[in-house]
């Protein structure tokens, strides 16, 4: 698995959120423990690795071992606050290629995008994380038996 990327409206430790009036905007007074794109890359890492569907799953510090690299985009990652409620939304573009083919026009094996919307139980920063873990959990999910 190679370094997940990630939109540049979202690349920060600032825990951002959008109103109903679409403006983003961000808590004063909490943080994620690190950057979103290392986060949700290093639960799918542990997922996959845990899936049992692999027979060894590397990261991107382990050089040479695999024969297909996974790519990973992160489009959105916010907290949408509107009239109805609150809920975490994760975006992202999965790319799985196959680094020993020659021809490049065969190489990518999938691209493919996921989508997962969580709604808050408790309106809290805390709420936010569950909700947002709830929605990384869902598309990791998924991107583990697309990629299998």
């Amino acid at each position: 698995m190679e370094r997940f990327s990630i939109a540049a409206a979202y690349n920060t430790q600032e825990m951002i959120f959008r109103g109903e009036n679409d403006r983003m905007d961000s808590f004063s007074y909490n943080r994620w423990a690190a950057n979103p794109a290392d986060m949700v890359g290093d639960i799918l890492l542990r997922d996959m690795q845990q899936s049992g569907f692999f027979r060894a799953v590397f990261s991107r510090y382990v050089i040479g071992e695999g024969h297909c690299v996974l790519h990973g985009g992160i489009q959105e990652f916010f907290l949408r606050m509107g009239k109805t409620g609150r809920s975490a939304v994760i975006s992202l573009e999965i790319t799985l290629m196959d680094v020993r083919e020659r021809d490049t026009s065969k190489r990518v094996l999938m691209q493919k995008n996921y989508y997962a919307e969580t709604v808050l139980e408790n309106p809290s920063p805390e709420g936010y994380c569950r909700a947002m873990s709830q929605a990384v959990e869902t598309v990791s999910r998924r991107i583990a038996g697309d990629v299998h």
